[in-house]
């Protein structure tokens, strides 16, 4: 470790501090008291906040372990504190910084005596929800897709303060929130947690509801916690949940000292429950706080940036600002496609001439979700165009529909095993009977099953309306083939009847249909199809495994947030 005199330090703080615009220097040399500062994109936030610790540091003689930093992810948590200690020149700091995730943990393991190993993974959680539907005879319980949209739910309940606990504004906040859209979600959840609470195990959103809970019961915890903490800085100001909030606005009392940094137009999470709001009645929550606009993107070209302006400013719930670039340069281009193909075909030439160019690495292509950038994906693997996703890949094989749609296209190939049979057998209804099929035969004989169902005509009926249909589907390519599952044996109709007896919406269904069978037209035969499908699964898990990048970066929007690329 290198050694300098706290002068030395400070001086070299001082001096830069000078390069900063005016609003930069006015956030770094906050001394005490609720501050919010509104951070555009580029703005330089990660220099301002490395730098506040800095000067309440060797300027503010504060100690170290007094300052607490918390992120919204591990990766920023650890980019801000290797910032930091770069800027320190390698003097160590006891300055802790960590997530709110992991902060709350830690103080559940002290006083509740929770491990990393009751931390639920989502295996688990459904394996609990199995049991629960079991219990109440739950439509759907082998549906994925509802096991989870049910555990996204309850993500956002508890994000709120859940059913039981909430008070104030989270029970009028729950109150007003819509949950018809899942039967019995009420009960569902109260299982959930019955079983999470027995089991003694947590799961994420627990970490931040459990501490809530224990600082209410416990106030000489939280005086504890508040006498050890006296200066919080919160970075992604605007992804705060509101038991978050709730525990701030706890640990900050009495001194106040809070310093928030984010940009309520970057708020992109209201899906797991974060709330812009917060954000937006920071006067009114901390009525001697200070607001610091950073109006200097650095980032991005004036024309990227007065797009972006135009588009923002329709937004009328939001803090008025004036952002500026400081770089000139070309803006966005606009090329508009009449179908998703052409988009694709449009996004392949570009990447194709950035290869040629040694460009493809500084590329990233951004989509909404990770269904989109996993069709992509597809394309450049059997393109041969390298590529990186950092994120869990979306895997469209794995969804039930397409594993349906394999049975029948097995099933039309002459396999007849019982594997390929049993599931799609009643797929649409046909009124078939699991007695009806033997596990000892292995093989379903469609005569066997005629024989099974004699003197029941409608049922007879029903068996050849099946051998007609797959005998059909044999002279059919891929595309056509799932385009008659589908259409003429009834599959979408399937769909649409299982979606209202979940009292959900078709459309996430008849889309992820249509999705796959436009995959499956890109193959000319089953087995080419079913050897791609390896091929994507062992590329998905080694794109998990790779840190370095060597193709195209995919992302969706919401991992992009704070990184810089040449070409998007």
């Amino acid at each position: 470790m290198k050694q300098h005199s706290l002068n030395e330090n400070s001086m070299q703080s001082v001096q830069e501090c000078l390069l900063c615009n005016p609003q930069q220097r006015a956030a770094i040399i906050h001394e005490s008291g609720p501050v919010l500062c509104l951070a555009g994109p580029g703005s330089g936030k990660t220099f301002v906040l490395t730098h506040h610790i800095r000067y309440l540091i060797l300027e503010k003689h504060i100690d170290p372990t007094q300052i607490l930093v918390i992120t919204f992810s591990k990766a920023a948590a650890l980019q801000m504190q290797q910032r930091f200690i770069l800027l320190m020149e390698d003097i160590y700091y006891p300055v802790r910084f960590g997530t709110f995730h992991a902060v709350f943990f830690q103080i559940l393991s002290r006083y509740e005596g929770y491990t990393t190993k009751d931390i639920l993974n989502n295996t688990r959680k459904k394996q609990f929800l199995r049991t629960i539907f079991a219990r109440m005879d739950y439509q759907g319980k082998e549906d994925i897709d509802t096991m989870e949209t049910i555990l996204q739910q309850i993500s956002y309940v508890k994000n709120n303060g859940g059913f039981e606990t909430g008070h104030g504004d989270f029970k009028m906040h729950l109150r007003d929130a819509e949950w018809s859209d899942i039967p019995q979600f009420k009960e569902i959840y109260r299982q959930y947690e019955h079983i999470l609470r027995q089991e003694h195990v947590l799961d994420f959103d627990d970490m931040m509801l459990l501490c809530y809970q224990l600082f209410l019961q416990r106030p000489d915890i939280l005086e504890e916690y508040r006498s050890q903490i006296k200066y919080i800085l919160v970075d992604e100001y605007q992804d705060i949940n509101p038991v978050q909030y709730e525990v701030l606005k706890m640990l900050v009392q009495p001194h106040q000292n809070l310093f928030a940094v984010g940009d309520d137009d970057q708020a992109i999470y209201g899906f797991r429950g974060s709330d812009p709001a917060i954000m937006l009645r920071f006067k009114e929550d901390f009525g001697e706080g200070t607001i610091i606009p950073f109006e200097k993107n650095y980032r991005s070209t004036e024309g990227i940036v007065n797009c972006a302006g135009q588009v923002i400013r329709e937004n009328t719930s939001r803090f008025e600002k004036n952002i500026s670039a400081v770089k000139s340069g070309k803006g966005v281009v606009f090329y508009p496609c009449r179908s998703k193909e052409e988009e694709y075909n449009g996004l392949l030439r570009q990447l194709r001439d950035k290869q040629q160019k040694g460009l493809l690495e500084k590329c990233a292509c951004l989509f909404r979700t990770n269904m989109d950038a996993s069709y992509l994906a597809e394309i450049l693997l059997k393109e041969k165009i390298p590529y990186v996703m950092k994120e869990k890949t979306y895997n469209p094989y794995d969804h039930f529909i397409c594993k349906d749609f394999l049975h029948y296209l097995h099933l039309r190939e002459g396999d007849r095993s019982i594997q390929e049979f049993i599931p799609v057998m009643n797929r649409p209804l046909r009124y078939f009977s699991r007695d009806a099929v033997s596990n000892k035969d292995k093989q379903v004989n469609f005569e066997n099953l005629k024989r099974f169902y004699s003197g029941k005509d409608y049922m007879i009926q029903n068996i050849r309306k099946l051998e007609y249909d797959l005998e059909r589907m044999k002279k059919m390519d891929l595309y056509a083939a799932v385009n008659y599952i589908r259409k003429g044996i009834g599959y979408d109709d399937y769909l649409q009847k299982m979606a209202a007896e979940q009292n959900q919406s078709v459309d996430p269904y008849l889309k992820t249909a249509e999705e796959l069978q436009k995959r499956f037209a890109m193959f000319g035969s089953l087995e080419e199809l079913e050897y791609h499908i390896d091929g994507y699964r062992d590329s998905s898990r080694i794109q998990m495994k790779k840190q370095d990048r060597n193709g195209v970066t995919l992302m969706t929007y919401h991992a992009s947030k704070g990184l810089e690329f040449d070409v998007v």
